[in-house]
């Protein structure tokens, strides 16, 4: 579970595509729990807590995206920093479509060898 969070090894498209939209629906889900609870508890002096929780979701969530779509530019052998253009305007979905589609290398690459057949 924690090697979402790591920039280790490479991955393949199925479990790229897993990450991305696992990780933004578990964050969905635990943001409108707390909006819920909110609307529910408004009278908690504590009005602060929903711009709170949303800002570290988003920042998680970011995390995830550019680790994961790290991974997917190793498995296509390509530089992992190029994964930070990910947060110029339109490429923060751009970039996850295509390397949704894009081929890996089909064998070991200067970043490690190929994901397992489950990925």
């Amino acid at each position: 579970m924690l090697a979402i969070f790591s920039d280790k090894g490479r991955i393949g498209r199925a479990q790229f595509i897993a990450h991305v939209l696992g990780s933004a629906l578990v964050l969905l889900v635990i943001f409108i729990t707390c909006l819920v609870a909110q609307i529910v508890f408004i009278a908690n002096p504590n009005q602060a807590l929903l711009p709170v929780i949303a800002g570290t979701e988003a920042l998680v969530w970011a995390w995830i995206l550019l680790m994961s779509l790290g991974k997917r530019m190793k498995d296509a052998d390509i530089n992992p920093l190029w994964a930070l253009a990910v947060f110029l305007g339109p490429l923060v979905i751009i970039l996850p479509v295509v390397f949704a589609f894009y081929p890996g290398t089909s064998d070991n690459n200067r970043y490690g060898p190929q994901p397992g057949a489950t990925s």
